[in-house]
């Protein structure tokens, strides 16, 4: 004998498959994330596991769970008056990427790795944040960072351009040095990079127990640029630059300011002396002798050009002390004392 409330829900399921014309149950769905949306044969309920999906027409369905970007599937058959059960397992959902770049061959990775040549169709992806460079021989590489949503797809669609390219020659020491092109790893001690983007690059070398060194070198179009790179042990301090000949045109410049200086100032004085014997003499004129005008050009006009002579002295003095003091060279190749040199060829 079947229980009152238990009748009742024969009845009302009866009812239901009476007025669909089929049998129906229930579903309990689970997941390993709570929360995740659930969908019935593609189409959504509503509703988040866990989760009892009621009168679910009896037969086969599919069901599909998502949250975010993580998602599972399952197929479940329910049968009419029954409770069936379905516990899912979530993982990381897929979105596509398309490619289409040309020229046509042109190489893809994706995070690193190598994952076929344009045109690149329909390639399945984890959902979530990628690094996408598209490359080839003699183009400038395009690089994108993309984010797939779940059964998303992203297309990427252009044209690598041409870039003018050089070789890179490299000599480190020590010899095992590891050694990086604009922060990428190429390689361990000496080498020569080819296909090198034409422009300006930092080399970097660094060695355990060494002191890390840079230098800037330009690679030419069609030719090569030239690294030399020496690592100093921890703690030690680089030489001091060699110094170079002396600028012997600065030489020209100090002894003529010094010349200056002495020919200007043997005229102010005699020009001094010659106003001071003229105002002795203007000291016994009388008045007829007429000394305003003996004293304006013989007293005052040589004291004046003296005091000029004196100030012209007193400069071309300045700069041959400043020139003698700061006396320049003539520097070898400049850089830094743990590089040795950079050239261009």
């Amino acid at each position: 004998m079947v229980p009152w409330p238990g009748f009742l829900v024969l009845l009302a399921a009866e009812a239901v498959g009476a007025t669909t014309g089929a049998p129906v149950g229930d579903l309990f769905v689970k997941t390993s994330v709570p929360g995740a949306r659930v969908f019935l044969d593609g189409t959504d309920t509503g509703q988040a596991a866990p989760v009892v999906l009621e009168q679910v027409p009896a037969g086969s369905h599919q069901v599909r769970v998502v949250a975010g970007c993580d998602v599972g599937e399952g197929s479940i058959r329910v049968e009419g008056g029954l409770v069936a059960r379905l516990e899912l397992t979530l993982a990381p959902g897929d979105g596509f990427l398309d490619v289409a770049y040309t020229p046509v061959g042109s190489r893809v990775t994706v995070d690193g790795a190598p994952v076929g040549v344009t045109p690149l169709l329909r390639l399945p992806l984890t959902c979530g944040e990628h690094r996408v460079e598209v490359s080839g021989p003699g183009r400038r590489a395009y690089v994108e960072t993309i984010r797939l949503g779940l059964d998303q797809t992203v297309f990427l669609k252009g044209a690598l351009g041409v870039y003018e390219a050089g070789r890179l020659a490299i000599l480190v020491r020590p010899v095992d040095a590891e050694v990086r092109v604009d922060d990428r790893p190429v390689g361990v001690g000496p080498m020569t990079l080819d296909d090198v983007a034409s422009g300006s690059h930092t080399v970097t070398a660094r060695l355990a127990g060494y002191q890390d060194a840079a230098t800037q070198v330009v690679v030419p179009n069609g030719g090569v640029g030239r690294a030399e790179i020496l690592l100093l042990p921890v703690g030690q301090r680089p030489p001091s630059p060699p110094r170079g000949p002396i600028a012997w045109g600065h030489v020209g410049v100090d002894v003529g300011l010094t010349l200056a200086t002495v020919g200007l100032g043997g005229l102010a004085w005699g020009e001094r002396t010659r106003a001071a014997d003229a105002y002795r003499t203007y000291k016994t004129l009388t008045y007829a002798d007429d000394p305003e005008r003996y004293y304006d050009t013989e007293v005052r006009r040589p004291e004046t050009l003296s005091w000029i002579l004196a100030g012209g002295a007193a400069a071309s003095l300045a700069g041959a002390i400043a020139g003698w003091i700061w006396l320049p060279v003539v520097e070898p190749a400049s850089g830094t004392a743990a590089v040795v040199a950079t050239r261009r060829f």
